[in-house]
């Protein structure tokens, strides 16, 4: 591995991928812009995946491989991070892929339009069918420069792996470890702080959709719904810096109990909390007082 300080840190978090794993790592070799490092984190495991990403790195003098204990998806992306010496972070799961110009595309954005975050497209691959379709129909999809308080907060994909960050915003803002849907809460703390973002039409990253992924969990305990929990107090906690805030958190308030009545899990205990602390009620008249808001842009 070279001394020098690479331009763009890609963190691949790795956990029993090893069907995958390969091709991943190879798409990011492969990358129009060469001048990164591909640091990848074993996060335990039981197949052959660290196997792979230590041959990988054998040959291809950029890759750098982490071990540690299990700990979850947010504890080896913070150890990513941590390691990171890119002036950018790119995330990548360890069972997609990206097209070839991806980072050239990030990077140019950033410096073309000065901007510190920079969102990419995605497309969906479908493992069964081989069926391809873009997660957000392109006429839906806000590009050019946003700030996510004066519109849609959720003009971009909640999920953290299609934007390029800077390390330094990164390493304040890391994820809570243990956490299901991290993505979401990440979401509210880094954007609401770091509103500012250009957004490009580009496919960035080809998001592999397989049997047996946790978004495909079917069964659901009491604590799942303290994982919501954790996420809208994230929310409402950046209510009284940002007010504009205030209409998205209680719309997602309602939002995040939709789904947890939707897949049949535990929910009570998120209810009341939603209702004792921040006043959220699953009721017409409360909604009316949500559009009430938003109209006035409050």
């Amino acid at each position: 591995m070279s001394d020098s300080v690479p331009l763009v840190s890609v963190v691949i978090p790795v956990y029993n991928v090893e069907a995958y794993l390969h091709q991943c790592l190879t798409s990011v070799a492969a990358q129009s812009l060469a001048d990164l490092e591909i640091i990848c984190v074993i996060d335990g495991g039981t197949d052959g995946s660290a196997t792979i990403a230590h041959e990988f790195a054998l040959a291809e003098p950029r890759c750098r491989v982490i071990s540690q204990a299990n700990q979850g998806l947010s504890a080896a992306r913070n150890t990513g991070v941590t390691a990171a010496r890119g002036r950018w972070i790119f995330f990548l799961d360890s069972d997609d892929w990206m097209p070839p110009t991806a980072l050239q595309v990030l990077v140019e954005a950033a410096d073309r339009s000065g901007a510190m975050v920079v969102s990419g497209a995605v497309m969906e691959c479908w493992e069964e069918s081989g069926q391809e379709k873009p997660y957000k129909k392109p006429e839906k999809r806000a590009v050019g420069p946003l700030h996510l308080h004066r519109q849609d907060f959720f003009a971009l994909e909640t999920m953290a792996w299609n934007k390029l960050y800077p390390r330094e915003w990164l390493q304040q803002c890391l994820f809570v470890p243990g956490l299901v849907h991290e993505d979401l809460e990440f979401y509210w703390r880094f954007f609401s702080a770091h509103p500012e973002v250009y957004a490009v039409p580009d496919v960035v990253v080809y998001y592999r959709r397989r049997a047996g992924t946790l978004s495909q969990q079917k069964f659901y305990d009491q604590s799942y719904q303290d994982h919501y929990i954790r996420i809208i107090d994230s929310a409402f906690a950046a209510v009284p810096a940002h007010k504009s805030l205030a209409y998205h958190a209680g719309r997602q308030a309602l939002k995040y109990l939709k789904y947890l009545r939707e897949k049949a899990a535990p929910s009570a205990r998120y209810e009341s909390h939603i209702r004792e602390h921040y006043g959220v009620r699953d009721t017409a008249y409360y909604r009316y007082g949500l559009s009430l808001r938003k109209w006035l842009g409050y």
